[in-house]
């Protein structure tokens, strides 16, 4: 279209629709050329993950988590989980009295005895009473005493166990940075294929335009063409005439030349008769 430019079409407001919605459709499949190029591009970006995300579960679970190993299983994890599981065996032991200790005294009614035994000092009473429940009273005490001991120990254990708990921090943090990794590969890759469908979409109704717009196009053509070669041959008769009648002047004009040049040489003949 962008050869025709005779008059006849580039007034024709038929033609100039056409011509601006082809311009229209240029400018969209520049777009969407520009825009398979960035999918191509994140497509690319992204390849290695897709073909991670493209293997059976368990052999990306291993290529994520890699060979596991528990803490829980080294010197340093076994020594801490044992004095972890000392510690609550402690507390345990520790409710278990206190609440005992504490069903008894409940129990343990002297309102009765204080008001017949008037004779008897209500502290000595108290202090009698209370002797009942030594034994609980003394297991606390050693249960609390023991604590101190055992915090100590669990301080200890902990320390040692911090190069494991950097491990397995690094490992998850690891694990985490990958797996996200792999999510926005996805995420990448539905997006891709959305804008993929929206752009073999967008080429069928270019299509279709197109192929409405053929039949137009091919007809201006054909007029272009047809008038163009007339306009060819007019120019090509025009300068046959031109150098048609150039022949003819110069030939008159070399007639013209010879006539006189003969009529020179005839005078001559005569001068030098004389």
């Amino acid at each position: 279209m962008g050869k025709v430019t005779d008059s006849f079409f580039t007034n024709d407001q038929g033609f100039i629709a056409i011509n601006r919605k082809l311009d229209e459709l240029t400018k969209h499949e520049a777009q969407a050329k520009e825009n398979n190029t960035e999918l191509q591009r994140a497509m690319a970006t992204h390849s290695s993950n897709l073909k991670m995300l493209s293997i059976p579960l368990p052999e990306l679970t291993k290529k994520i988590c890699g060979d596991f190993t528990n803490p829980g299983d080294s010197p340093e994890g076994k020594e801490l989980r044992r004095v972890i599981d000392k510690v609550d065996e402690m507390r345990s032991q520790r409710c278990t009295l206190i609440k005992q200790l504490r069903d008894d005294l409940e129990m343990d009614d002297i309102t009765k005895r204080a008001l017949t035994e008037r004779e008897l000092d209500s502290k000595q009473l108290f202090e009698n009473e209370l002797l009942k429940h030594k034994k609980l009273k003394e297991l606390i005490e050693q249960n609390l005493r023991a604590q101190t001991f055992i915090l100590k120990s669990l301080t200890e254990k902990n320390a040692n166990f911090a190069d494991c708990r950097r491990q397995i921090l690094e490992a998850n943090e690891s694990r985490a940075l990958q797996s996200l990794t792999l999510v926005t590969a996805y995420q990448t890759f539905i997006d891709i294929v959305e804008k993929t469908n929206k752009a073999l979409e967008f080429y069928d109704q270019l299509l279709k335009v197109l192929m409405a717009l053929e039949r137009g196009v091919k007809n201006i053509e054909e007029i272009n063409n047809q008038i163009t070669l007339e306009k060819e041959k007019k120019r090509q008769a025009e300068d046959s005439r031109r150098r048609a009648e150039m022949a003819a002047h110069e030939e008159k004009l070399r007639k013209e030349e010879a006539a006189r040049e003969a009529a020179r040489t005839i005078n001559e003949f005569r001068f030098n008769r004389v």
